[in-house]
């Protein structure tokens, strides 16, 4: 109800807020009237910002489609671009398509997967897909999009993987959205926020061990930045397949359903329901189990301990930098 002391609350906080932004000129729905928005659109119009028909009309998004009756910007202006981007000091592009060239957009996300086994298995091989042909910077959304509520187990494992992956985010299909007909959500409440996940599950359990996923990312930050650092300066993808560091191994050709992370970290995420443990190949080196710091010589598979968290796996002679009290986990 008051979205101007909830901002400054998360900046009391040290948290940032990230608005997401369609571009364009929303048509609003029946009923709901935006006197600011009334406003942009009369400024566009006059100012010739906005594409137009043949005609001289504003073209409209038609009916049935995604964000129905809104007007489009015409970013081939420098005008128009002048006048989008003014209105807030930092931006980024979020996308989740493109073409040759798309790496340069500062973050693909795997766009509107469902909340399905298969389609997260999807999800982590466009990543890898997505890191050959350049892009830095990739995301996904917890737990799926659309359709039905995750089970606890794969909203478990999704969590896990975001927490090892440029973005971590979750993000759903509202009730009554886009996909209602083609694939209906959860009745009542279909977002994927860990809270509701235990609420429709009656796990409330289920919060605390989500909050253990979340903290650990925030303790990862700083490797995190630095990763995203040398992505940039080196043009890395952050999240890649083992083939794109050790391109002599054979075993890596066709693996998909491993990555590193970084130059450090390698991930071996669970993909199947109930999965605790799993083969990993390791490539050259000597690699340490991340929550166990049990070591393994590379150049072969292993079977991932039962007992560790997440098979995650560090390359020996690494400091990860830890931002509780500063402590670092030092793996030699």
């Amino acid at each position: 109800k008051n979205p101007k002391r909830m901002i400054e609350r998360l900046h009391e906080k040290g948290k940032k807020l990230v608005l997401w932004q369609i571009p364009v000129f929303k048509g609003m729905e029946p009923g709901r009237v935006s006197e600011q928005l009334d406003m942009d659109k009369e400024y566009a119009l006059e100012h010739g910002l906005l594409v137009m028909n043949k005609a001289g009309t504003p073209y409209e998004i038609p009916t049935g489609d995604w964000f129905e009756g809104s007007y489009l910007p015409d970013f081939t202006n420098e005008e128009t671009k002048k006048f989008w981007f003014q209105i807030s000091e930092e931006q980024v592009l979020f996308s989740r398509a493109g073409y040759a060239g798309a790496s340069g957009t500062p973050i693909l996300w795997a766009g509107d997967h469902q909340s399905t086994n298969d389609e997260l298995k999807n999800v982590l091989r466009a990543a890898l897909s997505a890191a050959m042909s350049g892009i830095l910077f990739w995301s996904f959304d917890i737990g799926g999009f659309a359709g039905p509520l995750p089970s606890i187990d794969l909203y478990r494992r999704s969590t896990q993987m975001a927490v090892f992956s440029p973005i971590m985010q979750w993000h759903s299909e509202p009730d009554g959205g886009q996909f209602r007909e083609l694939m209906p959500g959860s009745d009542g409440n279909n977002e994927r926020s860990p809270w509701n996940v235990a609420l429709a599950y009656g796990q409330p359990e289920f919060i605390e061990e989500m909050r253990y996923w979340h903290t650990l990312r925030e303790e990862l930050l700083a490797y995190i930045y630095q990763t995203a650092q040398i992505a940039v300066r080196e043009s890395k993808p952050m999240m890649r397949p083992l083939v794109y560091d050790f391109q002599e191994d054979s075993n890596v050709i066709n693996l998909e359903d491993e990555y590193l992370f970084g130059n450090s970290m390698l991930v071996a995420p669970l993909m199947e329901e109930n999965q605790t443990s799993r083969k990993v190949y390791l490539p050259k080196g000597q690699w340490f189990d991340f929550f166990t710091y049990k070591c393994y010589e590379g150049e072969k598979w292993i079977d991932s301990d039962p007992e560790t968290k997440l098979p995650v796996y560090v390359k020996s002679g690494t400091t990860i930098q830890m931002k509780q009290d500063g402590k670092n986990k030092i793996f030699l």
